[in-house]
C-alpha cells in the first residue's frame, strides 16, 4: 500500500518525468471472453493470500470469501492508476509507460528480440504474500492428455498410445523431455528440481530470467477440474472483477474499495454457471 501511495504522490512530477503514467497495466479485468486470465489476476493472488486454498472441488464451490476478497482488492489497491486500454507494444518500448504487470515465460523471446535485459530492462517477482515467509503459491498453467477411443481404434493400438506416454513420462526419461520442452518453449515443466537437476544448469544458466520463477514452480497449483471452467470463470469476471473493476477506476491508488459484495455476487453467479453447491 505505501509503494503504491508513493506512485501516486509523484504521479505528477517524478513519474511524470520519467513518462511513467500508470502504476499497473492489466486491460483484461474487465473483459469476460478473456476469462482465462483469470487464472493469473484472481488464482494466483488467491492461492498466495490463502495459503493455496482450494475454490472449486467436486460440484462445490469452496471459495475462501474472505481471501477472495483479499485477492480483489491487491488489485484494487492499484486504484485510477491501472492502465486498463490495450498497448500491444508496452513491454517492447524504450520506455515503458506502465511500471507493473502480471507476465509470464512464454514473453522472454519477444522481449530477446528487442534487446531486452533481464536485471536491467526488468525482473520477475514472485507471487504477493501477507507476510516474509509465506508460501508464494501461485498458478500452474497445466496441460492434460485425453486418448479419444472409437470403433477405428483397437484395444491394442489404445493400449499402446497409453504406454508410449507412460514410457515417455517416466522418471528415466521425463528429465530430457521436459529439458526438450524447456528449450523449445521457454516454458517451465512443473517439477521442483529445476534448479538444482544437472540435466537443466546449462538451460537455467543460458535464461537467468527463468530462476525465480523455477523456485516456484513446487507450489504452483493448477487451474479448477471441473469441465465448467469456463462458464466459472466467465462469471467471476461478468459479476466479480469486471463490476468492481468499474469502481476501482475511479479510487485514488492505495485507497481499494470494499470488494466484499462484489465477490459475494461473484460466488452466487459461479454457482449458478457451473451447477455449484
Amino acid at each position: 500500500t505505501a509503494v503504491i501511495r508513493e506512485f501516486a504522490a509523484q504521479r505528477d512530477t517524478v513519474m511524470k518525468d520519467m513518462g511513467v503514467t500508470h502504476s499497473f497495466y492489466r486491460p483484461s479485468l474487465t473483459r469476460p471472453d478473456q476469462w482465462w486470465d483469470r487464472w493469473y489476476d484472481f488464482q494466483m493472488p488467491y492461492e498466495a493470500l490463502t495459503g493455496g486454498k482450494p475454490w472449486v472441488e467436486g460440484n462445490k464451490l469452496v471459495l475462501d470469501k474472505e481471501g477472495a476478497i483479499e485477492a480483489f482488492e491487491l488489485i484494487g489497491l492499484f486504484g485510477n492508476s491501472i492502465q486498463s486500454g490495450e498497448i500491444s507494444s508496452i513491454w517492447t518500448e524504450e520506455n515503458p509507460s506502465v511500471l507493473v504487470t502480471i507476465n509470464a515465460p512464454w514473453e522472454i523471446s519477444l522481449y530477446r528480440e528487442n534487446n531486452k535485459v533481464y536485471g536491467e530492462d526488468y525482473v520477475y517477482g514472485q507471487a504477493i504474500v501477507k507476510k516474509d515467509g509465506d508460501i508464494p503459491y501461485n498458478f500452474a498453467d497445466s496441460k492434460g492428455l485425453v486418448f479419444y477411443k472409437n470403433k477405428s481404434v483397437s484395444d491394442e493400438e489404445h493400449a499402446g498410445a497409453v504406454e508410449f506416454v507412460k514410457w515417455v513420462y517416466n522418471k528415466d526419461n521425463s528429465a530430457q523431455t521436459d529439458l526438450d520442452w524447456l528449450n523449445a518453449t521457454t516454458m517451465l515443466p512443473v517439477r521442483g528440481d529445476l534448479n538444482d537437476n544437472e540435466m537443466f544448469a546449462d538451460t537455467m544458466k543460458e535464461y537467468p530470467e527463468l530462476e525465480a520463477l523455477a523456485e516456484a514452480v513446487p507450489y504452483a497449483i493448477p487451474s479448477i477440474a471441473t469441465e465448467k471452467v469456463t462458464d466459472i470463470q466467465t462469471a467471476l469476471t461478468e459479476s466479480g472483477t469486471g463490476p468492481y473493476m468499474n469502481e476501482v477506476m475511479n479510487a485514488e491508488p492505495g485507497n481499494a474499495p470494499d470488494a466484499a459484495p462484489y465477490v459475494e455476487a461473484a460466488m452466487e453467479a459461479m454457482k449458478q454457471a457451473g451447477g455449484l453447491e
